[in-house]
Parts: C-alpha cells; sequence; structure tokens
C-alpha cells in the first residue's frame, strides 16, 4: 500500500511538472509573439516616418527654382520625371487657386495640367497634342498668359520680379532668345508720336518641360538687346 500511495504522489508531481513546463513554454511563445508584434509595428511606424520625412516638396522646390536666376534651368533639369511632374502640377493648382476662372478657362488649364502630370519629359514631344493644348488655351486667354501657362513655370510678369530676375541672365528659362534681326534700329512711332529707337525681331521662348520652343515673329526690343 505504501507503495502504491508513493507511486500516486510521484504520478501527480509529474503532471503538475508537465503542466507547468508547459506553462511556461506557452507564456514564452505569446510573449514572444508580443515583443515581435511591437517590433515590427515600431518597423512599420519607422519606415512611414522615413517615407514622409523623404516625401518631394514640390511647392519648395517651385519656389527655389523661380528665385534660383542663375541655375534654375539645372535645378529643374537635375529632378526626376516624376518631380518635374509634381513641380508642374504644382504650377497650375497655383494658377486655379489665385484667379477666378470661367468654366471653359478651368478646362483649358485642367488640359494642360493633366498633360504635364503624366508627360515624359526627357522623350520627344507630341507636337499635335501641344498645338491642340495651345490652341484650347489661346481660345480662353490673352497671348501673354497663355505663353505664361504653356512655356514657363511663372504664371505672370509679377513673378518674375518676385523672383528677381532682370531677363537677362543667360539661358535662364523664362527668357527670350532673339532668333534674328527683321528691321534693324529704327524710331518707332504711335499716333504719330515718337516712343523711342527700337528693332524688330523674331524671338523664341522655351518650353523647358519638353525642351522644345516657340517662335514670336514682328517683336520691338530696345535697340541695344541687338547691338555687339
Amino acid at each position: 500500500m505504501m507503495i502504491f500511495y508513493f507511486n500516486q504522489i510521484l504520478i501527480r508531481e509529474i503532471k503538475t511538472l508537465k503542466m507547468k513546463k508547459i506553462s511556461l513554454i506557452l507564456s514564452i511563445f505569446f510573449f514572444t509573439m508580443f515583443i515581435t508584434s511591437c517590433e515590427t509595428e515600431t518597423s512599420v511606424q519607422e519606415n512611414n516616418d522615413f517615407q514622409k520625412s523623404i516625401t518631394f516638396d514640390a511647392e519648395t522646390t517651385y519656389w527655389s527654382i523661380l528665385r534660383n536666376t542663375e541655375s534654375g534651368m539645372a535645378q529643374f533639369d537635375a529632378l526626376t520625371n516624376e518631380q518635374k511632374q509634381a513641380v508642374w502640377v504644382f504650377k497650375y493648382d497655383r494658377f486655379i487657386a489665385d484667379n477666378t476662372l470661367i468654366t471653359d478657362q478651368l478646362a483649358a488649364v485642367n488640359v494642360a495640367k493633366d498633360y504635364v502630370s503624366t508627360v515624359d519629359f526627357s522623350a520627344e514631344p507630341n507636337e499635335s497634342n501641344l498645338d491642340a493644348i495651345e490652341s484650347q488655351l489661346a481660345a480662353e486667354f490673352d497671348e501673354d498668359t497663355k505663353n505664361f501657362l504653356l512655356l514657363t513655370l511663372e504664371n505672370s510678369p509679377i513673378d518674375i520680379g518676385a523672383a528677381g530676375n532682370n531677363n537677362q541672365t543667360e539661358g535662364c528659362f523664362w527668357c527670350w532668345d532673339i532668333v534674328s534681326v527683321d528691321q534693324p534700329c529704327h524710331e518707332e512711332f504711335v499716333d504719330g508720336e515718337s516712343i523711342g529707337f527700337y528693332a524688330t525681331v523674331t524671338l523664341q521662348r522655351r518650353r523647358f518641360f519638353i525642351g522644345g520652343t516657340r517662335r514670336f515673329p514682328n517683336r520691338l526690343v530696345p535697340c541695344e538687346a541687338v547691338e555687339d
């Protein structure tokens, strides 16, 4: 009887030890899962924070390019294609926000905005698409506004002045280039009154987001602009 009694006690102790061992193993397992989960959540959060920290700021870059009178073009060229798209989209969003537009004007601006949001800046331009965009803009805006919307990041002459540019910086993306002198220096009159001495020239302006140009004939420039 004594042997049987001790055997029963031994069996109970063994079972108790097994249960404690299983309980300990389960505790370790769930603790490990908890720690791993926390580490994973922390890692995901850190990655999200990192991604936010490297998010491209189109607005800041836009104004930086406009104020960079010496190498704004080079700064723009150094951007990735997606960044160039974002900068141009911001330009159009800004124009929309700053102006009261009728329905057709807004539609025309959005056509240009949609184009630059998907365009490959390194590829050859689709001239038929660009001609269609230019025609739609020309139908809704005066020539100067149309040119600002199509040719440059600035939205108006005020932007050029605000950027500190004097239109003399070589290679800047808002400058006009003289292609040819069609009439040499001469005195120009308006309503019979002399307004000074000018040369009649053909100008071109680079549409720098695709690297193309548009030419503008019969423009008057001061004589000193064409003198050697």
